[in-house]
């Protein structure tokens, strides 16, 4: 029995418009105020490609201290005197009145798109098929980091979704508001937001006070709390009961990149580190993707092949 491990370019391989540049086009074309904040946020970083390339990793470095430019950017003066220190602020009120339905609609849109893709997956068989046809046995666990039904629709298999999808009956509900809190998107927060993480630095500008509730509210929407979806979330269980089982690791379009870091080490723990794995690689990254895995699973055999 495998466990095979799933990313992006999996879905890249079979053609599908997914990177998150292509969410870029998209949100710049569905939903221009969410781009329009953005930029404010942003500093305008995301006009350019590169700034999409690590777009979870951004939404965890955003500027929200850029708020008061997007406000007027928008066209709002929600401004008041503080007669004390006789500075303007924006005050909480307004700031959640503006911020927190925006930052909503930005995931809304996003979720969308998702839905956008997965009702053209059918079109898209192309060659890497064969391959992977010949890779995906029935009794293999699949744990997969995209959003869409790529596997489901194009191999009839059913897979661990441990970011969530469209119709994922062990993590969802059914109807889209549902579907779209329940979408984890962005990267997981080390430390919890101090109450005066806003008063040195921006005190003149701004009720500081909102702004920590404003980034609280913020990281509502935009985090990804691994240790809580270990603990919860059931491929954990299934692979604790399997991994006797499990004689070979296969990842297919997975990065392995430090976002995703803490559920690999407790892949790791569970079916130790000296089981073979095999690693697609893209453009070349033979060396980068083998030191990867040798960081996780160090008495690991490394091999790679191309999707």
């Amino acid at each position: 029995m495998k466990l095979i491990i799933v990313g992006n370019g999996f879905d890249r391989a079979h053609g599908l418009g997914t990177s998150y540049v292509e969410f870029a086009k998209y949100l710049k074309k569905n939903d221009i105020e969410s781009w329009q904040l953005l930029k404010e946020l942003t500093d305008y970083d995301c006009e350019e490609d590169r700034w999409w390339y690590q777009f979870e990793e951004q939404l965890h470095d955003m500027k929200l201290e850029n708020m008061a430019d997007a406000i007027e950017q928008a066209g709002y003066d929600f401004r008041i005197r503080c007669e004390k220190e006789e500075q303007e602020y924006y005050t909480i009120e307004y700031l959640k009145i503006v911020f927190t339905p925006q930052f909503q609609k930005l995931k809304k849109t996003f979720c969308t798109w998702i839905w956008s893709i997965n009702r053209i997956i059918d079109n898209y068989q192309n060659r890497a098929k064969d391959k992977i046809d010949s890779i995906i046995m029935e009794e293999d666990i699949i744990l997969n980091f995209n959003y869409t039904e790529t596997i489901e629709s194009l191999y009839g298999r059913e897979c661990y979704h441990i970011h969530g999808t469209s119709f994922d009956p062990i993590f969802f509900d059914v109807d889209k508001d549902t579907y779209m809190n329940r979408i984890v998107l962005g990267h997981e927060y080390e430390n919890e937001i101090e109450d005066d993480k806003y008063e040195d630095d921006f005190h003149d500008c701004y009720d500081s006070e909102g702004l920590v509730n404003i980034e609280r509210e913020y990281r509502k929407i935009f985090s990804k709390k691994c240790n809580e979806i270990i603990a919860e979330y059931p491929f954990f269980s299934v692979l604790e009961k399997e991994y006797e089982s499990i004689d070979e690791v296969i990842v297919m379009g997975h990065s392995l990149a430090d976002v995703d870091a803490p559920y690999i080490k407790k892949i790791i723990s569970i079916i130790g580190d000296s089981i073979p794995w095999q690693v697609s690689v893209y453009n070349g990254n033979d060396k980068e993707m083998i030191e990867k895995v040798k960081m996780f699973s160090p008495h690991s055999q490394v091999t790679t092949f191309s999707l």
